[in-house]
């Protein structure tokens, strides 16, 4: 099955995008010893590329995301992704561990949910599927679910 991030992902990653404008635009110590000497002119300068940066952000939001896929075959799950270059991860069903659901508030607002996969020899997410529908996340959980009960524990 072939699964595809939702194109309401794009809301998240633009609200990401812009508090961290706002971060760097309220914090002047990002900035250094030129903020401290020039506080207004400094500041309608960052206010100039405040939209341009907004606008970049948004454009590669919408190409990463339309570029990504998910598959899940009988052996493996596969994660592509890329706006210049392309990246294949691949992961067998054999080498996981633990599988995480996470909704954020955001993402529950949007109705969407992510998957965390997590693989033996390590303790972080070794894949991570972002932007899918509420019901297409609990299909893929309890697909996921349903190969690890066959080896032990099921989480």
């Amino acid at each position: 099955m072939e699964y595809k991030p939702k194109i309401r992902m794009i809301a998240d990653n633009l609200i990401i995008g812009m508090a961290a404008i706002i971060y760097i635009l309220v914090n002047p110590s990002i900035v250094g010893e030129l903020a401290w000497s020039l506080p207004f002119g400094f500041i309608i300068n960052y206010l100039y590329w405040v939209p341009i940066i907004a606008i970049i952000w948004y454009v590669h939001s919408i190409l990463y995301i339309q570029t990504m896929n998910y598959t899940i075959s009988q052996e493996k799950i596969t994660k592509e992704r890329g706006v210049f270059g392309r990246y294949r991860q691949d992961l067998p069903y054999e080498r996981i561990t633990n599988i995480h659901k996470d909704r954020k508030l955001m993402d529950r607002i949007l109705g969407l949910t992510s998957i965390g996969i997590q693989t033996a020899g390590s303790d972080a997410v070794e894949m991570w599927l972002y932007g899918l529908s509420y019901d297409d996340g609990e299909k893929i959980y309890n697909e996921l679910s349903k190969f690890k009960k066959g080896k032990g524990d099921a989480t």
